[in-house]
C-alpha cells in the first residue's frame, strides 16, 4: 500500500488493509517455520537411519567392542600359567572395567 492509496481510503477501510497484510505476513513467517521445522527432522531422521542401515550405530559398535575386549581379558587371565622366567618381575597388565 501507498501513501496515496492510504490517504483515499477510509479508516475502517484502512484498518481492514493493514489486518490483511499482517495476517499474510504471519502467514508466510508461519510457514517458513514449519517448513524448516519439517526439513529439520527429516534431515535428522535420514542421518540417523543412513547410520543404522550402513552398520555404523555408535551405540552398539562401543557395546560390542567393550564386550570383546571384555572376553578376551577375562579368557587371557583364566588361561594364563605362572612362568618362572626372568620376566616374572614385571607386573603384568590389570585390567579394570567399570559400569
Amino acid at each position: 500500500m501507498d501513501m496515496e492509496t492510504t490517504a483515499q481510503l477510509p479508516p475502517r477501510a484502512l484498518a481492514g488493509a493493514r489486518m490483511s497484510a499482517r495476517r499474510r505476513k504471519a502467514r508466510a513467517i508461519r510457514r517458513s517455520v514449519v517448513a524448516f521445522a519439517v526439513a529439520a527432522f527429516i534431515a535428522a531422521w535420514a542421518l540417523i537411519y543412513g547410520q543404522m542401515v550402513t552398520g555404523k550405530d555408535p551405540v552398539l559398535t562401543k557395546k560390542a567392542t567393550h564386550a570383546a575386549t571384555h572376553r578376551a581379558a577375562s579368557t587371557s587371565s583364566t588361561s594364563h600359567t605362572p612362568s618362572t622366567s626372568s620376566n616374572s618381575a614385571t607386573p603384568s597388565p590389570v585390567v579394570t572395567s567399570q559400569s
